[in-house]
């Protein structure tokens, strides 16, 4: 896979970005019919721009083409979206629209958030409602705490739920929570914790799919350029009709 973006104007009041990227993907040894040869292609481009001193806005176009080996039919999609940003003296405010469509019809999302600076630490709220013509509308949103350690380091909480789409434009409903610990040990090592948990609905099929994962790291300043990394990870992933399935790493 390859990945190129271009960004101009950053910290300025009118810029934007290009992008692109592509990923050829090859199975190998295996019969399984669900293992198909395949590309994934996505281009896109952003602009923002300042209308006064705290207020910015943006609008991004991306479109996403995906196609297999055989004679399926490749799978296109387009997102348009759109958002403002105001600037507070205590942290911001923001919203945003979008909309994707595909071969299954249109999506159309609406969010509002809110972020506050703490003392040590920061605080924000998003509440949003997504609607598709074959899912209905559900409620989307996310809560995110940040709370800064007095020997360097971060404790982080989030939970949240959003409509994502794979590659092939199916849609799935995920429920998230993710608890985070950094560290620093000495002025050249830090620890790094982490434990995940997730349910996913398939809002065309109704499989729900629970996942886990808990992992743990250790990095090493060598120097001021160079760093040794260490660590390790269990993942745990339990699918209706499938079964259970668990790896270390």
């Amino acid at each position: 896979g390859v990945r190129l973006a271009y960004n101009w104007g950053e910290g300025t009041p009118l810029g934007g970005t290009l992008r692109a990227g592509l990923t050829d993907t090859d199975y190998r040894n295996t019969t399984d019919p669900d293992l198909v040869d395949n590309r994934n292609l996505t281009v896109g481009a952003g602009l923002h721009f300042a209308l006064n001193e705290v207020t910015e806005a943006s609008f991004d176009i991306d479109h996403r083409r995906y196609d297999e080996d055989g004679p399926t039919v490749a799978e296109d999609s387009t997102t348009l979206s759109a958002g403002l940003v105001r600037t507070l003296p205590r942290g911001s405010l923001r919203g945003k629209i979008s909309t994707t469509h595909d071969e299954d019809g249109t999506r159309t999302g609406l969010s509002f958030g809110r972020s506050f600076d703490l003392p040590r630490g920061s605080f924000s709220v998003d509440l949003g409602l997504t609607e598709a013509a074959g899912s209905g509308t559900d409620m989307t949103g996310a809560l995110f705490w940040r709370q800064d350690l007095a020997r360097g380091g971060a404790l982080t909480a989030r939970l949240s739920r959003a409509v994502t789409s794979d590659v092939t434009n199916n849609e799935t409903l995920v429920t998230a929570f993710s608890l985070g610990l950094t560290q620093d040990l000495t002025p050249r090592m830090g620890l790094n914790l982490s434990t995940t948990w997730a349910k996913s609905e398939d809002t065309g099929t109704g499989i729900v799919t629970d996942s886990a994962s808990l992992n743990a790291a250790l990095s090493y300043a060598l120097n001021e350029d160079w760093a040794m990394n260490f660590g390790a990870s269990y993942k745990m992933r339990d699918e209706d009709g499938v079964g259970r399935a668990n790896s270390s790493s």
